[in-house]
């Protein structure tokens, strides 16, 4: 039972590398950072891998180290996640299934906006209700849809969808009450979606991934201006490896780095304590 309990939150998952063998995966937000990661470890452990992103060179870049890696297959598709049409996102999909040879084992929602996340001030100064809009329709309307448009597809294969989050996902966190909130409905959405589809018997499993400070451009870029004392960051190759590994075993929930994103999860119990801890970090 204490195995079960462990592995089901995060602390253990087993790892098993030929599970990853010609597997059928698709990763958005795969042209840099944890994305970029994720498709290299599907890569050489012999996946068959579709990435998703804007920027058409460099996931020319990302596909061609696919390959030298060891993917059975490696291509990428174009698409913007800002986009508002549902048959847009159907579209992505089936491009990508097709890629595939006609199935699904694996959805990996991982891309965010590329906007300083720090540039989010709740109270005065920057609020501005379009880009509030962009910035859902990025972080979680495409999230929702890319989902629901694969999910007849990982039905077929007891499929998996994982999706990454953030720590300002699981409490509010100064300066980013915009993000913040959009990561909170991710995660609200899919862990409800998770019950729904366990009551009508679905074999898909919903894995979503608590993502503390991760060493990529985009988060370098978007904490440029905050002044954090003591803030570290972490490798997003590693990150990728426990992202990956955790969805494959079907664990609910992944917490990564441990130490400073599972914390924040349990202080969500103790609001008074959260406030205390998180003002320890002195943001200004």
């Amino acid at each position: 039972v204490t195995v079960a309990i462990l592995v089901g939150y995060g602390f253990y998952v087993p790892f098993d590398p030929a599970s990853f063998k010609g597997q059928r995966v698709i990763v958005t937000g795969a042209s840099t950072g944890i994305g970029e990661q994720l498709a290299y470890f599907y890569a050489k452990h012999g996946a068959n891998v579709v990435i998703v992103a804007r920027n058409e060179k460099r996931m020319q870049n990302v596909v061609s180290k696919c390959k030298s890696l060891g993917a059975e297959s490696a291509n990428y598709i174009k698409a913007d996640m800002a986009e508002t049409k549902d048959a847009y996102f159907g579209q992505v999909i089936e491009k990508s299934v097709a890629f595939l040879g006609g199935g699904l084992d694996t959805l990996v929602l991982n891309h965010v906006v590329d906007k300083g996340a720090w540039d989010q001030d709740g109270y005065y100064g920057k609020f501005d209700m379009d880009n509030l809009k962009w910035l859902y329709h990025v972080n979680f309307f495409s999230y929702v849809s890319m989902a629901q448009q694969s999910i007849a597809h990982l039905e077929k294969t007891a499929g998996r969808i994982i999706t990454v989050g953030s720590a300002a996902g699981r409490t509010g966190l100064p300066k980013v009450a915009e993000y913040s909130s959009s990561k909170h409905a991710l995660f609200g959405y899919f862990e409800s979606l998770r019950y729904d589809m366990r009551g009508k018997s679905s074999k898909v499993s919903i894995t979503t991934c608590t993502i503390g400070s991760i060493d990529t451009e985009n988060a370098r870029k978007g904490t440029k201006d905050a002044n954090i004392p003591g803030f570290m960051w972490h490798p997003a190759d590693v990150c990728a490896e426990t992202i990956a590994i955790g969805g494959q075993a079907r664990v609910y929930n992944v917490f990564y780095p441990f130490a400073q994103t599972y914390p924040i999860f349990i202080l969500r119990s103790f609001p008074k304590l959260a406030e205390f801890v998180i003002e320890q970090f002195g943001f200004e």
